[in-house]
């Protein structure tokens, strides 16, 4: 959905695939579609180890506003 890394004066697109490091951080938003599944995430870069985390999406809830009483 989007990334981030904190620097105010960055001018990189906040949707991209890639973002550079700022004091050593970035973030990065994910959005999972309507079924379960899981969701793999990979950090890598120069002189960095790549890692990656997986995690389970689950479908929420229909919110409030759907409901009828």
């Amino acid at each position: 959905l989007g990334v981030g890394n904190g620097d105010p004066t960055s001018h990189e697109p906040d949707k991209a695939s890639q973002r550079k490091l700022f004091n050593g951080l970035a973030q990065v938003i994910v959005q999972a579609d309507r079924t379960s599944g899981p969701v793999e995430l990979t950090a890598s870069g120069e002189r960095l180890k790549p890692a990656t985390v997986q995690i389970l999406a689950q479908p929420r809830a229909a919110p409030f506003n759907d409901v009828t009483f």
